[in-house]
């Protein structure tokens, strides 16, 4: 494999040099963020450039004095025009929105890729959800090959992988842990989110470090034209967001605040708290802050500056006997990105990157007896801290042929979990038993991609990534060819697509909503780095109109060194001090699938269908006897169905409907008596049976399918003279109230039967949500 990506890698497409060349910007006219993916396409050579991540392109020009250019972006009117061609040149393009006549806009689905998620941020937040709030990651899980684990959390599970396997990129920063409020909601506010894009496969060879899937997230830059806003109010957050220029045309920020307050919902308790302190108290809060500047310099070289802060918090106070407790939970990321673009001439332009993230986590409980000096605390901390720096470079040989290369250096700190323990009655554990242990690795990668269409209709994507880790001890690395062939024919699309990935960072986890009780860890000289191939094929057919698309893909995916806690563990209890002695490790994964998608869209209306039928599971040597088990997400059927719909009197309804396969648990198939000691006395003088379950095996039981639909109208309202618009949002979750599973909870009863004692185990599972009804109101200006 590796030999096939150096031979793609070497120039051998260098085909008739053109002399003259046009690169530059492309722009939304109105506000001047720079468009993401916008093609620019010369018909009569038919060769053309799509616009990264800055709306930059690069192009090559035929000789003809007179060249036809055309300029294209979903939802914006397209350029048609003549170029006068006297010599290579600077040019940037401005595209404005297309205007229909009305207030209602559906927003554009946008365009099926294979192994690629590209949808507009606009079209994703239409999506209807829970409490009514859009959230952009929650959104990706309607699309094939993609789920969320337990009802409304944000965690993704990408193609048979686990949340800690998506690389989650916020400017180029790494974010950590994407949820607010226990996983409800993601942490990254719509309105200060400009694009989002998720590879599920065939990974470009510049991202590395996680296993399944890459999400690339980008802010706005700000509108450099004139100021701008948007204020929500909602049932459980609220928001503003402002923009505009610090020289216009030049630089611009954007700055925006979000904060959900969970605890109004549990106003009560606070209510009967302060009119009887024995009564229980609860409140959760979380908060986001986004901000971003630019500035483009005279010679078309950028500097982007943004960071991003983001906590929650939880209290809860009770009285529990003669003892008043305070248990205090909270966790929070912050993120940093500062980024420079400097053109070396019209082919080559560089990327320097410095980031810098930090995720913690913090526990505090507290007790006090009522009417003495006795007090009880404990303490649990974990941080997770990375200051990396990341060079790459980009150049265009010419229309057949692009190259990329780079390199990154990341600095690790972790200290997974800091304890402290005081009884009150002269026992304090703090750093002992390796509970304030620290780790500094440090990662170096470097890699090189490139692009090359030796014909009109085969594009090689092929790119070689080298990944090294580095410990006190030892160093680990990794080879990791990455090769991606696409062929057009007509309608069609065809792809066939490998990737080798390697991982250093694990989440232990030990529930399914994130929790403080979650530890990242990193690799050790005991637990080795997560490592995985996989393999796709794929066929897109877009109709001649362009008013629907077809998209069908399968993917095989390997996953070795997986980790996990070992059976009937839990890492609280004071005899796993080290977290290095919990889990297994050296388990293995694997997961196949199919993934089909059909999407429609006209002026009015839009709307796609995704199916994925996936079989995903694990082994470990010490878990369900050596044997492979189905992973505990593995929901064989996965049907999401999504719509827009343009209504009269500027009114716009949603729609959603959603069907997964119920997810696995391990529960006992039998009991029976425990042998010597089984009967007992108890203190009323009945004998008590001992009872003891046996269990068939890891995840032998699958709870009850899952479905809902979810609908949601909003009114859309112009303000006058055209200056500012606002929407009323009205939704309903789960509209036919599905009481899906959640929780299980089990009792036991007794009974005689002729004359016989029988023991019953009856089984109950509990919704989390049912039919929820919510209302938001958005204005902007």
């Amino acid at each position: 494999m590796i030999k096939w990506v150096l031979f793609f890698l070497i120039p051998v497409g260098l085909l008739a040099q053109s002399k003259n060349w046009i690169s530059g910007f492309i722009y939304d006219a109105s506000s001047g963020e720079a468009l993401i993916g916008a093609t620019i396409y010369l018909p009569k050579s038919k060769q053309g450039s799509i616009s990264d991540n800055y709306g930059k392109y690069n192009l090559a020009l035929p000789l003809d004095q007179t060249v036809q250019v055309q300029v294209s972006y979903v939802g914006y009117q397209a350029i048609d025009t003549l170029l006068q061609i006297s010599g290579s040149q600077s040019l940037d393009f401005r595209l404005s929105l297309q205007s229909l006549g009305e207030v209602v806009v559906v927003a554009k689905a946008g365009n099926l890729q294979h192994n690629v998620l590209q949808i507009p941020v606009e079209r994703l937040k239409a999506v209807p959800m829970l409490m009514g709030q859009p959230d952009l990651i929650k959104a990706l899980a309607f699309f094939p090959g993609v789920t969320t684990g337990v009802e409304g959390t944000t965690g993704l599970y990408v193609r048979g992988g686990t949340p800690d396997q998506n690389l989650i990129l916020l400017d180029g920063a790494t974010v950590y842990n994407a949820s607010h409020l226990f996983g409800f909601q993601s942490v990254f506010d719509p309105s200060a989110i400009k694009d989002i894009k998720l590879y599920k496969g065939g990974f470009p060879a510049r991202y590395g470090g996680r296993l399944s899937s890459i999400i690339d997230i980008t802010m706005k830059d700000g509108n450099n034209q004139t100021p701008h806003g948007e204020f929500t109010l909602g049932l459980i957050n609220s928001g503003v967001m402002v923009e505009g220029p610090i020289k216009k045309s030049t630089s611009s920020y954007m700055v925006s605040a979000r904060a959900a307050y969970l605890g109004l919902l549990l106003l009560p308790t606070a209510l009967s708290w302060k009119k009887k302190d024995d009564q229980p108290f609860n409140t959760l809060l979380s908060n986001d802050f986004n901000f971003k500047i630019n500035h483009q310099f005279k010679n078309q070289n950028k500097l982007y500056a943004s960071a991003y802060f983001g906590n929650d918090f939880l209290l809860t106070r009770f009285r529990y006997d003669s003892s008043f407790y305070r248990n205090q939970v909270g966790w929070g990321n912050q993120t940093a990105s500062l980024r420079y673009l400097h053109h070396f001439g019209k082919k080559l332009y560089g990327q320097t990157l410095l980031t810098y993230n930090r995720f913690f986590s913090k526990e505090e409980n507290k007790r006090e007896e009522i009417g003495t000096d006795v007090k009880g605390a404990f303490l649990r901390q974990s941080l997770l801290r990375d200051y990396a720096l990341k060079q790459f470079f980009y150049y265009s040989f010419n229309p057949q042929l692009k190259i990329n290369a780079g390199l990154e250096v990341i600095n690790h700190f972790f200290r997974p979990s800091n304890a402290y323990l005081d009884e009150g009655n002269g026992l304090n554990l703090d750093s002992t038993f390796a509970q304030n242990q620290t780790y500094r690795p440090w990662t170096l990668a470097y890699f090189a991609e490139g692009n090359w269409r030796p014909r009109q209709w085969l594009t090689f994507e092929a790119g070689l990534r080298r990944s090294v880790y580095q410990t006190a001890k030892n160093n680990r690395g990794f080879w990791e060819p990455r090769l991606n062939i696409q062929s057009n024919f007509g309608a069609f699309s065809a792809n066939v697509a490998y990737a080798l990935t390697s991982q250093f960072v694990h989440l232990l986890s030990n529930n399914s909503i994130g929790l403080s009780s979650d530890l990242w860890v990193p690799s050790t000289n005991k637990i080795a780095p997560q490592w995985a191939e996989q393999y796709s094929a794929g066929l897109l057919y877009r109709a001649p109109n362009r008013k629907w698309e077809l998209g069908l893909e399968a993917y095989q995916k390997y996953l070795y060194q997986q980790i996990d806690y070992r059976q009937g563990l839990d890492f609280f209890d004071l005899e796993n001090l080290n977290w290095e002695n919990t889990v297994e490790s050296g388990g293995i994964g694997k997961s196949v699938g199919v993934e089909v998608m059909l999407k429609r869209e006209t002026e009015s209306f839009n709307a796609w269908i995704a199916y994925t039928w996936s079989n995903t599971q694990r082994r470990f040597d010490n878990i369900n006897r050596g044997e492979w088990y189905p992973f505990r997400y593995d929901k064989r059927d996965n049907l999401n169905v999504n719509f827009l719909k343009k209504l009269k009197n500027n009114w716009s309804m949603g729609l959603n409907f959603v069907y997964q396969t119920g997810t696995w648990i391990t529960m006992e198939s039998a009991r029976y008596l425990g042998g010597a000691g089984s009967l007992s006395l108890n203190r009323s003088g009945a004998f008590n049976l001992n009872m003891i379950d046996f269990v068939s095996g890891r995840n032998n039981q699958r709870l009850p399918d899952y479905h809902r639909a979810d609908i949601s109208f909003n009114k859309h309202y112009s303000a006058k003279k055209g200056k500012g618009s606002s929407m009323l949002n009205v939704s309903v979750y789960n509209l036919y109230g599905r009481e899906n599973p959640f929780i299980i909870n089990s009792t036991t009863s007794e009974s005689f039967i002729n004359g016989e004692r029988r023991v019953f185990q009856t089984y109950e599972t509990k919704a989390l949500f049912t039919f929820i009804p919510a209302v938001s109101y958005t204005k902007k200006w």
